[in-house]
């Protein structure tokens, strides 16, 4: 340790151990403006060396971090959330906050963020973000600057202490029986009608429905396993991944109906393997394109929303209200919620209940309506609606 008046300032170092891979000493330096200041720095520096903090983030800008903690701690994200998390860190946070040093981050900085991101945080200049998007963003910084903390640049995260933006329940359409026939209609003899059919029985994502393999299905049983994705991927492609939670790999039954038209569609694709011979792409793959390869998911969605024009049904319908067709009207008949999470792949029960809360809700009333009617219809008129008429029973 040493205080050292030099240049009409005072220098203080610490001793601050040695570096594990060269051997060599480290110390800490500080400067002040005053011998007293130096002497109340240089306590600090002390106690900060005894916790094991590190002055490193007066040196290390965010952006430096940011692209270390990309390189070094999302190497094992699956492709898609790498690419996410990589153009939330170019795009968004490092020109808005790149050039801040990492011991002057706090929370008034992410707050600034998240409000100018809502107002007019897009690329593009035309207007603001949504509070889901700016929500991931929140996630994303929090887990860079967690990491920061663990890797002891900084003491603590800043994002602990401000709140992401909320966001509203997630409203979504269901379909009418008869607009399903209808799709379905329309769909008949062409590629996506075998995709349309198991979605609508199953309630499989489009990137699950396009995993699927020939392999996943017991024919016997009457089951198929849920057990990877097609995920499209900038400049990448389409790529196959295993799902990554356990939650997500699943069983579930498929009906007959189903199994006949998947079964007619696998001796097409047997035809065609035979004519293309070593050209076709071996991905065993259910739903693909004529040479095996996998199918864009986006060119799902594209399809479906000319099969709605077609069917001249709003175009505010998804693909993805398939699923929660597919779910409310297991609930209508009888499908237990917990059964229902099983089968949806939620990670948690309170995920399907409160997002299906609302079709629960109205089969309660209902049920006190259908009850209303029955006692109204079996001598209980005066009960229902005039029980100050009432006699009184003697006691």
């Amino acid at each position: 340790m040493s205080i050292i008046k030099r240049n009409g300032k005072w220098q203080i170092s610490v001793e601050a151990g040695h570096d594990p891979v060269t051997g060599k000493r480290k110390r800490k330096y500080g400067t002040a403006e005053t011998k007293k200041e130096a002497k109340i720095l240089e306590a600090k520096l002390i106690e900060e060396y005894k916790k094991g903090t590190s002055i490193d983030g007066s040196k290390i800008t965010l952006e430096k971090h940011l692209r270390e903690w990309l390189k070094e701690d999302c190497a094992d994200l699956a492709p898609r959330t790498y690419a996410s998390y990589k153009m939330i860190v170019e795009k968004h946070l490092i020109p808005a906050l790149g050039k801040l040093r990492m011991n002057e981050i706090n929370s008034k900085h992410i707050m600034g963020y998240q409000n100018y991101k809502l107002k007019e945080g897009r690329i593009n200049g035309e207007g603001g973000l949504s509070a889901r998007t700016v929500q991931y963003h929140h996630r994303v910084l929090s887990r860079a600057l967690k990491v920061a903390a663990k890797w002891q640049i900084i003491e603590n995260n800043p994002c602990e202490y401000v709140d992401a933006p909320s966001v509203k329940k997630p409203e979504f359409n269901t379909f009418s029986p008869e607009q399903i026939n209808k799709i379905i209609e329309i769909a008949k003899g062409t590629w996506f009608f075998e995709i349309l059919i198991t979605a609508i029985y199953t309630g499989m994502r489009r990137g699950e429905l396009l995993g699927l393999r020939w392999s996943d299905i017991n024919w016997d049983k009457g089951e198929i396993k849920v057990r990877q994705q097609a995920q499209h991927l900038r400049n990448k492609g389409v790529k196959l991944r295993e799902l990554k939670t356990e939650s997500s790999k699943r069983e579930m039954g498929i009906p007959d109906n189903v199994l006949k038209i998947l079964k007619k569609l696998k001796s097409k694709q047997a035809e065609i393997k035979l004519q293309l011979g070593k050209k076709y792409k071996k991905h065993d793959l259910v739903f693909c394109y004529g040479d095996g390869s996998p199918r864009n998911p986006q060119g799902i969605t594209k399809k479906f929303n000319n099969i709605l024009k077609e069917a001249e049904i709003s175009q505010n319908y998804r693909f993805h209200d398939l699923r929660h067709t597919f779910a409310t009207l297991s609930l209508q008949e009888g499908t237990k919620m917990k059964t229902l999470q099983k089968i949806m792949g939620h990670a948690t029960y309170n995920t399907t209940a409160n997002t299906y809360s609302h079709v629960t809700d109205k089969m309660k009333k209902e049920a006190v309506d259908s009850i209303s009617k029955a006692l109204k219809n079996s001598n209980g008129d005066n009960m229902a609606t005039n029980p100050q008429k009432l006699k009184k029973e003697p006691i």
